[in-house]
Parts: C-alpha cells; sequence; structure tokens
C-alpha cells in the first residue's frame, strides 16, 4: 500500500469523503493511505458499506451532498469491479479489479442524479503496476 498511498500522493488525489467498509481490511486499507489524502478529508465507516452488492454502494453515492466534488470508496470486490462497470459510460469499467486497485472517475452530475453510464473512467492503477 505504500506505493499506492505515494501515487495518491504524487496525482493529488484528495477526495473531501471517504466512504469505507467497517471491515478490518478495509480500514487497514484507508489508514495505510490516510496521510496521502490530505488534512481536511472527511472519513465515513459505514456499515452499510460492508457488502458485495454494488446496488448498495450506488445508492449510497447518490446521498453524497451536491456541494461535495469528491469521494473515495473503500469497499470490497466485487462491489468495487461491478461499481466501475456500472458507473463507467463506456459500459465497460476495468476488466479486472484486484485488491488494492484505484479507479479514477469524472462525474458530471450531482451525485443524487448519478445514473448507470454517466461517468467517464479517467484512470486505473492496479499495486502491482505502480
Amino acid at each position: 500500500m505504500k506505493v499506492l498511498a505515494r501515487h495518491l500522493r504524487h496525482d493529488g488525489v484528495h477526495p473531501e469523503i471517504v466512504l469505507c467498509s467497517p471491515a478490518k481490511r478495509a480500514r487497514q486499507t484507508l489508514e495505510r493511505v490516510r496521510d496521502s489524502l490530505g488534512d481536511d478529508v472527511v472519513i465515513e465507516v459505514e456499515e452499510e458499506l460492508y457488502t458485495f452488492d454494488a446496488e448498495v454502494v450506488f445508492r449510497r453515492l447518490k446521498k453524497v451532498p451536491a456541494s461535495v466534488t469528491s469521494v473515495m470508496v473503500v469497499g470490497h470486490n466485487p462491489a468495487m469491479e461491478m461499481l466501475a462497470d456500472m458507473l463507467a459510460s463506456s459500459g465497460e469499467g476495468p476488466a479486472a479489479f484486484p485488491t488494492g486497485a484505484l479507479a479514477a472517475f469524472s462525474v458530471s452530475v450531482a451525485w443524487s442524479r448519478l445514473r448507470p453510464g454517466c461517468a467517464e473512467l479517467t484512470s486505473f492503477v492496479k499495486p502491482k503496476d505502480l
């Protein structure tokens, strides 16, 4: 995870909110990259994110306040892989979503208006590629 933290710092990834599963491994992942996310990031550990269902995560994203411009989700597969596929405007997210991978999307609608296919995949990084 040190390489992922370095990547986040290098690319200037500073989400306003991090939505994290309460699972031990998800919280450990977040802790390993926490210092690279900026001092003012709001971290919300939520029971509902301990899921393997992309629809649950998608519904949670729709509840993000419109004033928030960037969100990071730390969750579980297959939900993360399916969520990436769901969001991608091309209809295809990353082919495989290994542990520790990071998919970044550009979303041009308010979170409450989020729909399948409404986001553009702007980058996808796997830890082994860093």
